[in-house]
């Protein structure tokens, strides 16, 4: 008796377990040991420690890693990352019909990657279906641009290209009614250029290409980076469209940027300089070397 009182109070005397997630931010240190209560595009909201709900932007956030995952959404992430798509597969799938109440996050993380993988693997028609339905069930989730795009890159790679566009400009009209702007509208920009570029529209596929360009003016981090990027996209779209000296007039605008030591668009530079040289070579043009 005296014994099993003894283990009693050792399980009293114990502290409870806490959930410990954590939330990675851009350019800053980590949230730890927190609980996260939800995911939206505006923000993921947590507490710790019984106090208060906090809020940080999602735009900040990089990505939130839950404590106490199941099992199989363990095996799956971990099949997932290792390029075993279709053991990944296998692994996520029952994850859907489990999960408790207090793991709500569970099923749409495990949607997420269960389509990826189901693409990944070639699976089109399933991993499309996966991830359609998971924009429906979740409109309003943080992963809701990223899962946009990669559904509409996968359509335009299947040639679906009307398909493509649709998707991403409900992106556009959500993002719009949620008020969110910056990186997540410039995010999608790109991957509008990169459909339009997909079907061969490429005077519609600059005209994206600039407005994410312009959208990263004066701006710093990410967003400088994906300003410089849709300026080598729109190189290659003036290139696809047979406009050498517009993709020069571009070329010249990252050589001025690559000059100030700008790290992001160093790497445009170089990338849209090679581009045009080929181009160049291929169409039986005056190489201009010095450019």
């Amino acid at each position: 008796m005296k014994r099993v009182n003894l283990i009693v109070a050792m399980f009293v005397l114990l502290p409870m377990v806490a959930q410990a997630d954590t939330i990675l931010l851009r350019g800053k240190p980590a949230i730890k040991g927190v609980k996260v209560t939800s995911e939206t595009m505006k923000e993921v909201s947590y507490s710790k420690g019984g106090k208060a709900k906090k809020k940080v932007a999602s735009a900040d956030v990089v990505a939130v890693i839950y404590d106490r995952e199941p099992a199989n959404y363990r095996l799956g992430l971990q099949r997932f990352s290792t390029g075993d798509f279709l053991n990944a597969i296998s692994s996520l799938k029952p994850v859907l019909s489990e999960g408790d109440s207090e793991q709500g996050w569970v099923k749409e993380y495990a949607a997420y990657y269960l389509g990826r993988a189901q693409l990944a693997h070639g699976d089109f028609r399933d991993g499309a279906a996966t991830l359609k339905k998971l924009l429906t069930s979740s409109p309003n989730h943080r992963l809701y641009p990223r899962i946009a795009r990669v559904l509409a890159k996968c359509q335009s790679l299947e040639g679906l290209h009307a398909e493509a566009k649709s998707t991403l400009m409900k992106l556009l009209n959500v993002l719009e009614q949620n008020g969110i702007k910056g990186v997540a509208v410039q995010q999608a920009k790109i991957a509008m250029g990169e459909a339009y570029a997909a079907a061969g529209k490429y005077s519609l596929a600059a005209d994206a290409f600039k407005d994410a360009a312009a959208a990263g003016v004066g701006k710093t981090g990410l967003s400088q980076e994906l300003a410089y990027h849709a300026k080598g996209l729109l190189v290659a779209s003036d290139l696809l469209a047979k406009d050498m000296p517009k993709a020069k007039i571009v070329l010249q605008d990252l050589r001025s940027a690559h000059g100030k030591g700008i790290p992001a668009a160093s790497a445009a530079y170089r990338n849209a300089k090679v581009a045009i040289l080929l181009a160049q070579v291929e169409s039986g043009q005056t190489v201009d070397s010095k450019e």
